[in-house]
């Protein structure tokens, strides 16, 4: 049966939801398991994402919790010797948070609720399905409805359309190499920000 758009929306928006539930279980299942709570072990995963470690503030934002909700979970974390806060280089009045070993080897055992709602797409959909996530976060990072992440679109280091050839055409300064639209990332440990650019919305992969 063919469905108009506007149902199809509905569909898309309830298949979300699913994912989404299945993946709030398995984070609590593995918050139990650990002694700690989602928004803890999501500040956790952030700080371990992050090489230069990441401030309260940001956190906030990016996992979508107040300020003092990010500060009472960084703080418990803290105190069980998972984080450590370290001097913002930046700014010699912040910190950053960072993992402590024992907390990378908690990451490690636990693994990830989304990742394994990830690995439920199958291999051959993949490419598609990334194709179609990045030009959804894009969108509603131009909206403001989600804070800038740290795609290749937003990096200092990509470079559009600098190479002829047709599966990679892009390149990227800080690997020096020629990247395509499925080596884009959404989240990448060794971004730089740059202005917004709209023109760059071009560049997003497709399906």
């Amino acid at each position: 049966m063919l469905i108009d758009d506007e149902a199809l929306v509905l569909q898309i928006a309830f298949g979300l939801e699913r994912l989404g539930a299945v993946a709030r279980q398995k984070q609590w299942e593995q918050a139990e398991s650990s002694g700690l709570t989602p928004t803890q072990i999501a500040i956790l995963e952030l700080a371990a994402s992050r090489s230069d470690g990441v401030r309260i503030t940001d956190a906030a934002a990016q996992i979508g919790v107040t300020q003092p909700t990010a500060s009472d979970a960084a703080r418990s974390l803290v105190d069980k010797g998972l984080l450590e806060r370290r001097a913002d280089p930046d700014d010699g009045r912040a910190t950053r948070l960072h993992p402590t070993s024992e907390g990378g080897q908690l990451l490690d055992r636990l693994g990830s609720g989304h990742e394994a709602v990830a690995r439920a797409v199958s291999p051959r959909d993949r490419p598609a399905f990334f194709a179609a996530l990045v030009r959804a976060v894009a969108t509603l990072q131009r909206g403001g409805d989600i804070p800038l992440q740290r795609m290749c679109l937003s990096c200092k280091s990509f470079e559009p359309d600098r190479h002829d050839t047709p599966d990679k055409p892009h390149h990227c300064r800080f690997l020096n190499a020629a990247i395509g639209p499925a080596g884009l990332m959404l989240d990448c440990p060794d971004h730089q920000f740059t202005e917004y650019r709209a023109d760059r919305a071009a560049y997003m992969p497709t399906a």
